[in-house]
């Protein structure tokens, strides 16, 4: 739990905690999310290059016979993408706290651990949430211009 000492000074100070400690989870998953977004999208447009492939050597028609009745998944690649972002947001943001052997910095704060692992993870959460609705809307918009 955050004390708050002081009043108003004291909530300030635990907002500014607050916004230091997203501001650290922001530094250490930077990289590893735009690397993410970018692989993601890379994938969604390899997925549409594989539906111009089946349209242009099967014909569009053939090819919606294959999605309806044969059971094609020309999606399927997505889901284990979705889950490589999960896990590799998970390495990039706890990794780094266990290395060597070193107290994380969140035990030296005065705020509760438990609390601060929640918003750790909810910091997280939020990130990948921004990068699959990115993903969805590429997706949904490729989707509707070839169907």
């Amino acid at each position: 739990m955050i004390i708050p000492t002081g009043g108003k000074k004291g909530i300030l100070s635990a907002i500014n905690m607050f916004k230091s400690m997203v501001f650290k989870e922001w530094i250490k998953v930077r990289w590893f999310l735009v690397l993410y977004l970018v692989l993601s999208l890379l994938a969604t447009g390899y997925i549409f290059l594989r539906v111009r492939h089946g349209f242009t050597f099967n014909g569009a028609k053939n090819y919606w016979y294959m999605v309806l009745f044969q059971g094609l998944q020309w999606f399927r690649h997505l889901k284990y993408l979705l889950v490589a972002g999960g896990v590799l947001l998970a390495i990039a943001q706890y990794f780094p706290e266990t290395v060597n052997k070193r107290i994380k910095l969140t035990f030296h704060l005065p705020v509760n651990e438990n609390r601060s692992l929640l918003m750790m993870m909810l910091f997280g959460t939020v990130c990948l949430l921004i990068c699959y609705l990115v993903v969805f809307l590429v997706f949904t918009g490729l989707a509707a211009l070839f169907f």
